[in-house]
């Protein structure tokens, strides 16, 4: 199967989203053709800074994981 770039844009709650989806992809083998098809990342106007604690804090575990991937 081809394989096409990913470019997630995400907006508030929907960048949350994303940042699971892709915590998701990479500790998941059956999704690794999403995780290695990213090739990046524009969130608008997400609480990486506020809101639920838990969920903000996925922001510092997806920036780990995109410097990982060399993104």
């Amino acid at each position: 199967m081809e394989s096409r770039p990913i470019l997630f844009l995400g907006h508030s709650m929907g960048g949350l989203l994303i940042k699971q989806a892709l915590i998701n992809a990479y500790n998941n083998p059956k999704y690794t053709p999403i995780k290695d098809a990213t090739t990046g990342l524009a969130f608008f106007a997400t609480p990486h800074h506020g809101g639920n604690r838990v969920l903000v804090s996925l922001g510092s575990v997806v920036a780990k994981i995109a410097t990982a991937m060399g993104f």
